[in-house]
């Protein structure tokens, strides 16, 4: 075996960072890795391409760091594909098994196989994968290796994973660029499938969730067989951007804090926990708690214990809103001509005629009010709908002052 043989080389880029691996291949069963080199991620978005020559340059200087480390120049790679243009789904394939004897051989199974995938895909897609769940002969279904079997009927079920040309076509010009050819391609799951799952896995049923930067890939097997893959387009990077968010915290230290005290289980945090926080604009460092939970997580699982999120820190500053003399203007779609909100002016109405009016000023006001104050009464630290009613808000509307 030649030198440049005996070495095979990954390549995966990333939304965050942009990897290389080195492996040579040993006499025996495995492989040894013997480079790595990793470049923060440029010009890719989702595992699409959106800058090409910022992405050739992170390119190369992954496959530069990998060959310094390895001492081998790189000329081929396969190459991860990622992204949310990537989907998959189950196929079925049925012919009639040729030869006298009826008994089934390589031939028939690629032929199965191919009649599987041949369906019609949307334009500017095409298919990546086509991955083999289980056979069916004569009805006889749960047949891992039909070949050598007896049987007039071949069937077999599929998983086929399709991609985006243009995606494609786009991040393989990019690795060319860079001077390396790309010898295959795989989805992002499928690859880490087969580097972290065991076939006791497979068998017994697992899903393997991949959060990179800005995508999650996901991949489920059962009975040994790949049955289910999707790509989302929410990742680790995300989460960095809510946290500072939230927090009001610079994006760098957004990123430490999620590092050093996220927790996806907020019962291993204890309640009175802080940790310290940086301000935006070089302001002074203030404490948080630390069991504050995600504003994106929700209860998608209905068996899990998941309560509203809470509502993200204000910024320190205050400013009021500029006095002006015009009575504000609100449109109810429920009344035809527009509705003034009574200003507040501390004296109540002095002549018998225009006392009418104020209470229907006032119960049009209370109304509005509450409205807007049940609207946003999970966001209000200690306000809940039942302290929202009618006559709370009628007290607190005394001695205002009707124009009508």
């Amino acid at each position: 075996m030649a030198r440049k043989e005996r070495y095979l080389v990954g390549l995966d880029v990333g939304t965050s960072k942009v990897t290389a691996v080195v492996a040579e291949m040993l006499d025996g069963a495995g492989l040894d890795i013997v480079g790595l080199g990793v470049a923060e991620s440029r010009g890719i978005r989702r595992g699409v391409v959106v800058n090409l020559e910022a992405a050739v340059d992170s390119i190369k200087k992954a496959i530069d760091e990998a060959e310094l480390m390895a001492g081998v120049e790189i000329d081929t790679a396969h190459l991860a594909l990622t992204g949310p243009h990537i989907k998959g789904f189950n196929s079925r394939g049925v012919i009639a098994v040729a030869g006298k004897n009826r008994e089934i051989t390589r031939e028939d199974v690629r032929r199965a196989i191919d009649a599987a995938k041949a369906v019609s895909l949307p334009t500017g897609r095409e298919i990546l994968h086509v991955l083999p769940q289980d056979f069916v002969v004569d009805e006889q279904d749960g047949i891992g290796a039909p070949v050598g079997m007896t049987g007039a009927r071949l069937e077999v079920n599929v998983h086929i994973v399709t991609g985006s040309q243009s995606s494609t076509q786009n991040i393989v010009a990019c690795v060319n660029r860079a001077g390396v050819t790309v010898a295959e391609t795989v989805a992002e799951q499928i690859a880490a499938s087969e580097s972290v799952l065991t076939e006791d896995e497979k068998e017994l049923g697992v899903a393997l969730v991949d959060i990179g930067g800005g995508t999650t890939d996901i991949a489920i097997y059962e009975r040994g067989s790949l049955w289910h893959t999707a790509v989302v387009g929410v990742g680790g990077d995300h989460f960095t951007n809510d946290i500072a968010v939230g927090l009001r915290t610079p994006v760098p230290d957004a990123e430490k804090i999620k590092r050093k005290c996220g927790c996806a289980l907020s019962g291993m945090v204890d309640e009175d926990e802080t940790m310290e926080v940086a301000s935006v604009g070089g302001r002074n460092r203030h404490r948080a708690d630390r069991r504050r939970r995600h504003p994106r997580r929700h209860a998608g699982n209905r068996r899990a214990d998941f309560r509203p999120a809470d509502p993200p820190r204000l910024p320190r500053r205050r400013r009021r809103p500029r006095r002006s003399r015009e009575q504000p203007i609100v449109r109810d779609r429920r009344r035809p001509g527009p509705l003034r909100i009574p200003q507040f002016d501390g004296r109540a109405g002095a002549r018998a005629g225009r006392r009418r009016r104020v209470r229907a000023c006032r119960r049009q006001a209370a109304w509005t009010v509450q409205r807007i104050l049940l609207t946003a009464a999970h966001w209000a630290p200690g306000l809940t709908a039942g302290a929202v009613n009618e006559e709370t808000i009628h007290g607190r509307l005394h001695g205002w002052r009707c124009d009508a």
